[in-house]
């Protein structure tokens, strides 16, 4: 991580917070895929030896 994230943001030209929106829609996303794996080896038990 950077130490200096607010720094780092206007480096590279965005408007303060749009890199915290992108941060946690990644994270969101994160989570999605890992609530729908950990729900397919809920449901099928044998697909989690496939994953």
């Amino acid at each position: 991580m950077e130490k200096y994230p607010d720094e780092g943001q206007l480096a590279n030209g965005l408007p303060y917070g749009a890199g915290i929106r992108k941060l946690s829609a990644v994270g969101f996303g994160g989570a999605i895929g890992l609530g729908a794996t950990q729900l397919i080896t809920a449901v099928f038990p044998a697909a989690g030896a496939l994953i």
